[in-house]
């Protein structure tokens, strides 16, 4: 029988070998040598055909992740758009809040604005400043 798997391996029948040396049992006196040319076929034939279906789901896997990974830096981008207007929308409503009237004294020595700061556009200050006017 071990002959047999040995001729199946020569022609390329991995399949049909495994079958031959698989039908060998425990009780049989051949039982070892036939896991041992088990162990080889799977060794040193069958990882190369599995191995070419390996890579090709290991190729679709990686680029699944690298799809994955530009669609979650696009999103975070777009996010940080939005943190932007956000923030845009904020500093422009806090100066048109805090406009003064220009009809009164006491208003016009009031000074407030946004100040850029060094780092980005992130970081900058609101100042308001009250001025003593003369009486």
């Amino acid at each position: 029988m071990i002959a047999n798997a040995d001729m199946a391996v020569l022609r390329g029948d991995f399949d049909g070998a495994l079958s031959i040396l698989k039908a060998i049992g425990p009780a049989q006196a051949y039982y070892t040598q036939a896991r041992e040319a088990m162990a080889a076929i799977y060794l040193n034939h069958r990882k190369v055909v599995i191995g070419e279906g390996e890579r090709e789901k290991e190729r679709k896997k990686k680029g699944e992740r690298e799809k994955e990974r530009k669609r979650r830096e696009r999103e975070e981008k777009r996010r940080e758009r939005e943190r932007e207007k956000e923030r845009k929308k904020r500093i422009k409503k806090d100066a048109h809040s805090h406009t003064p009237s220009l009809s009164s004294p006491q208003n016009q020595a009031h000074v407030h604005g946004v100040l850029p700061r060094a780092g980005g556009a992130d970081n900058s200050a609101h100042a308001c400043i009250l001025l003593a006017t003369p009486t």
